[in-house]
C-alpha cells in the first residue's frame, strides 16, 4: 500500500491533534490536582486563622477578667474594662468557635473534628463561667473578694485551659495535616514544592 501525500499529510496532522488532545487532558488532570490542593491548603489557612483567633481571644479573656475584678469600683475604668471584656473577648470568643465548627464537616480527620467539638463545648463553659464571674464581681466587696480568691486559684483556669488545650491540639493536628501533604505531594512530583 503506498501512502499519497494526501494521507501522509493527514496521519502527521492527525497524530499532532492527538498529541495536542493526550496534551491536553493529562494538563487538565494536573491543574485540577493542583486546584484541589490548593483548596486544602487556603482551607486549612482559614481554620488555623479561626484557631489562632480564638486562642488571642481566650488569653485575653484571662487577663481581663482580673483587671476588671480589681477595677469594679473604679466607675471611671470599670464599664470600658467590662465592655472590652464583652466585645474584644466573649465575642471573638464565640465567633472564632462558631467559625471553626462552620467548618468542621469539612476537617479530613475524625481527631480534628472530635477536637472542635470538644472546643465548643469547653468554649461555652468557659463563657459561662465567666459571665458567672462578672456577676459575682457586681453583687458587692464580698463578691469580689470571693471572684479575686477564685482567680487566683488553679480550678478557675480549668476551663480556659481546656479551650486553649483543644484549639492548640487542632493547630497541631492541622500542621501534621498540612506536613503529611507536603511531603507525599513532593514525592510524587504532583505540585511544585
Amino acid at each position: 500500500m503506498r501512502w499519497t501525500v494526501r494521507r501522509k499529510l493527514a496521519f502527521g496532522f492527525g497524530a499532532i491533534v492527538a498529541l495536542v488532545a493526550v496534551s491536553g487532558v493529562v494538563g487538565y488532570i494536573n491543574a485540577t490536582g493542583f486546584m484541589a490542593y490548593q483548596k486544602r491548603v487556603v482551607f486549612r489557612t482559614v481554620v488555623a486563622r479561626d484557631a489562632y483567633d480564638t486562642l488571642t481571644a481566650l488569653n485575653y479573656c484571662q487577663t481581663a477578667i482580673r483587671n476588671y475584678a480589681e477595677a469594679v469600683y473604679n466607675p471611671a475604668v470599670a464599664p470600658g474594662l467590662k465592655n472590652n471584656l464583652m466585645t474584644l473577648g466573649w465575642a471573638r470568643i464565640a465567633e472564632g468557635t462558631r467559625k471553626i465548627k462552620e467548618k468542621s464537616p469539612n476537617l479530613r480527620s475524625d481527631e480534628q473534628r472530635k477536637l472542635v467539638a470538644a472546643l465548643a463545648e469547653d468554649a461555652a463553659a468557659y463563657l459561662a463561667e465567666q459571665a458567672e464571674e462578672v456577676q459575682l464581681t457586681e453583687t458587692d466587696a464580698e463578691g469580689q473578694s470571693k471572684l479575686l480568691q477564685k482567680l487566683s486559684s488553679a480550678e478557675a483556669m480549668a476551663n480556659s485551659l481546656k479551650a486553649s488545650n483543644d484549639v492548640s491540639r487542632l493547630i497541631e493536628s492541622l500542621k501534621k495535616e498540612e506536613e503529611t501533604e507536603d511531603i507525599a505531594a513532593a514525592a510524587s512530583g504532583s505540585r511544585a514544592v
